[in-house]
């Protein structure tokens, strides 16, 4: 099996995580599901600077790397459908106190640098991701030249020292600080990158079938286990710190495993996953405005305590909002192409999950 194909499995893992960050919004009955929403966002950050590792490696060991072109085919791939999102928070929301400002740093993404959820959470609350991995796209080539040379003591040491720094933080700043600042994503997003040097060394390895469902297993109990112990974690570690090393198992095997006659991995080779797979970063921002406006919907009708009317009413108004974007960007697309700025045919047969996308 090629790395492209190995990448496959990690794009169905994608919509898995987006599924539970999905869940954590929506929650599960009366129940509030916030490990979903904590795990799946420190999975996406550590795939992506693992991602970005893989497909950048050789032109930055040699020097080929272009920091504006990198970030230009970033915000290409996510800035339009934020400002979209957007003007559909501020319409649906309506503007607040302070508008211009929160509105502006939106705008720049910046708003994840003020730690004051009345900024990173306005508008789109959810795009205060973009804000921070943006940050992240920025300082990568740096991150990935340190992190490629570093002695692993040092490596340990940083992220001893973070941890450390982390507790200490008050639990009132902690979503702020912990989950959501751009220097403290950083850590997650660096783990992706040694995580891609350590798959660098050992790049793939086979196990049997009876071997790999094994791992699986216990990759999948991991997780379990994880789910039972979260309530009683310190809110700053849960917040991101305590999935690392579960995810680090998790991308490690399925980025570097030959074989996958096990029925994980047959279910993850399936074209349905790995299509939702690249969809994820539309779900991931729209989905919130979805729900509300469901939520909206079933309370003014009285209907807001049916919880499976809820979720599925909010999972198709997603994934309509998602075929309409997808739908109206192709078409801008050609537009601009066929009157603004002609380029050289495009190969399009290259499977879309091989480096495609690399934020969610």
């Amino acid at each position: 099996m090629n790395s492209i194909q190995r990448i496959s499995t990690l794009q169905s893992l994608r919509f898995v995580f987006i599924t539970l960050i999905f869940m954590s919004h929506i929650g599960i009955g009366s129940h509030h599901f916030d490990f979903g929403g904590d795990c799946g966002v420190a999975f996406f950050f550590i795939l992506s600077g693992f991602v970005l590792s893989l497909r950048y490696s050789k032109e930055l060991s040699s020097a080929c790397f272009s920091p504006r072109e990198f970030i230009t085919k970033r915000l290409r791939n996510y800035y339009l459908l934020h400002l979209l999102t957007l003007v559909g928070a501020l319409v649906i929301y309506g503007l607040g106190k302070r508008a211009f400002c929160k509105i502006i740093c939106n705008l720049l993404l910046l708003q994840s640098w003020i730690p004051i959820p009345d900024f990173f959470f306005y508008g789109n609350s959810v795009a205060w991701f973009l804000s921070t991995i943006t940050f992240l796209y920025i300082i990568f080539a740096f991150m990935f030249k340190f992190i490629s040379v570093a002695k692993p003591i040092w490596l340990l040491l940083i992220l001893a020292v973070y941890l450390f720094v982390a507790f200490l933080i008050p639990k009132t700043y902690a979503i702020g600080l912990i989950y959501i600042h751009p220097i403290s994503r950083a850590f997650d997003f660096g783990l992706g990158i040694i995580i891609w040097r350590i798959y660098s060394i050992y790049s793939a390895f086979s196990l049997r079938s009876w071997q790999g469902s094994m791992v699986e297993f216990a990759l999948i109990t991991l997780y379990v286990l994880l789910y039972l112990v979260y309530p009683y974690c310190p809110l700053t570690y849960k917040l991101s710190s305590v999935f690392w090393v579960p995810h680090i198992l998790l991308i490690l095997y399925f980025s570097s495993q030959q074989h996958f006659d096990t029925p994980l991995g047959k279910l993850l080779r399936t074209p349905f996953l790995q299509y939702m797979g690249n969809h994820t970063l539309e779900i991931f921002l729209t989905h919130q405005l979805c729900i509300y406006v469901v939520t909206r919907g079933l309370v003014h009708i009285g209907y807001d305590d049916y919880y499976v009317l809820k979720l599925c009413l909010s999972v198709i108004l997603t994934t309509l909002a998602v075929a309409v974007y997808g739908k109206a960007s192709c078409q801008l697309v050609r537009l601009i192409k066929k009157y603004c700025c002609p380029v050289k045919k495009i190969n399009f047969s290259t499977p879309k999950c091989e480096f495609f996308k690399y934020v969610l």
